[in-house]
């Protein structure tokens, strides 16, 4: 490997060649810019406005204080403090990755052309980063400050390590793009995935996590977490779901499709939405969550809900279909329209003038009784 340092100033005063008998090799330098060869070179400029140009091989260039171009060309790229400097990389050129010091309070920067991979590095002072990315597979990787990261199209991992940061598959998009894994890691993060089958894991504190399309994996792990399959606004929240909340108090919203929702460890509100779902609570006193009789319709594709414990203070929640459709208002399920067969594990909610909604019970802790475990 040739190592190259250029001046505290504009390199442009100076023709220089310098001759590395061991790799056999000439550099030149000459008006502002550090050439390399086809072997793996390591360049910086220092301070002054700088180009690099490393050519083939695998590259470390740094252009240092001031606003450089840093060329790579062919080879696995890498660039250090790339922050105002300008990147250029020709398409399938290898797999490249900016390092940028988030202590120059980048405020957005979006990844270049043909540069796959982005880390934010640890600075004396941390500061908030928006990052967006581009239509290759990207990894992005965030430091301690609240990082915004967009990974655009392809298939892309995002990971957040430490503050409260926001992690978006693809956002906002309305195109198919590639299936993301995003890791928030510690602090209270947002995430969401986009079209594709994504995996979003927020780690510890309290997540926010949106799956949107496709058949997505979203874990909460630790902390009282908001996990959903789908878009809270409602646009395109097909596909099946598995939803983990982990430990701590969650709320899981599978959306439409055959959602698979589980509570674990806490006192969670499972959701299914519509779809045949898969629900499970876990330890702690959990909510089973239906707003409509057509999430889980009688004579249809219907719900299973696992190791129910009205011990442990577990409850069905009815209380916002109306179980009268004569009527106005919202009406209450009285005691004979609720049902549970013993023998065939159905939970049945009879709904005047309307669909009943029908539950399989497996695993049903005994003594069930729907007049004291479900809130009508």
């Amino acid at each position: 490997m040739a190592k190259i340092s250029g001046t505290n100033s504009n390199d442009n005063d100076t023709w220089q060649w310098t001759y590395f008998s061991v790799l056999n090799m000439y550099l030149n330098v000459f008006y502002n810019s550090l050439q390399g060869t086809d072997s793996s070179d390591d360049m910086s400029g220092l301070s002054g406005n700088d180009i690099l140009y490393g050519y083939g091989g695998a590259d470390s260039l740094d252009g240092g204080a001031g606003t450089d171009a840093l060329y790579g060309g062919t080879g696995d790229d890498n660039y250090y403090n790339a922050e105002p400097t300008e990147v250029f990389e020709s398409a399938n050129a290898g797999i490249d990755t900016m390092w940028v010091d988030n202590g120059y309070a980048v405020n957005l920067l979006t990844l270049n052309p043909n540069v796959e991979n982005i880390t934010l590095t640890v600075s004396e002072l941390w500061f908030d980063t928006q990052v967006v990315g581009n239509e290759l597979n990207n990894v992005m990787r965030g430091a301690n400050g609240k990082d915004t990261f967009d990974g655009s199209l392809g298939a892309d991992t995002l990971v957040g390590n430490d503050g409260n940061d926001t992690l978006w598959g693809a956002h906002w998009s309305l195109t198919a793009d590639g299936s993301d894994s995003i890791y928030g890691g510690n602090g209270d993060d947002v995430g969401g995935g986009s079209y594709g089958d994504d995996y979003i894991n927020g780690g510890n504190d309290n997540d926010t996590l949106y799956g949107d399309n496709g058949n997505d994996r979203l874990s909460g792990e630790s902390g009282n977490d908001y996990l959903r399959g789908g878009w809270a606004w409602g646009a395109d929240n097909n596909g099946n779901d598995i939803l983990d909340g982990g430990s701590g108090n969650d709320t899981l919203i599978g959306d439409s499709g055959n959602d698979t929702i589980l509570g674990q460890d806490g006192n969670d509100n499972l959701n299914g939405g519509l779809g045949q779902d898969y629900l499970a609570g876990g330890l702690g006193m959990d909510i089973f969550d239906y707003d409509f009789s057509n999430d889980s319709p009688s004579g249809g594709a219907i719900d299973t809900i696992a190791s129910f414990k009205w011990s442990e203070g577990d409850k069905i929640d009815l209380s916002t279909i109306d179980a009268n459709l004569f009527l106005s208002g919202n009406q209450s399920f009285a005691t004979g329209q609720m049902n549970y067969n013993s023998s065939t594990g159905i939970f049945t909610a009879d709904v005047i003038n309307g669909a009943d909604l029908q539950i399989k019970m497996i695993g049903l802790e005994a003594g069930f009784a729907p007049s004291l475990d479900v809130i009508a």
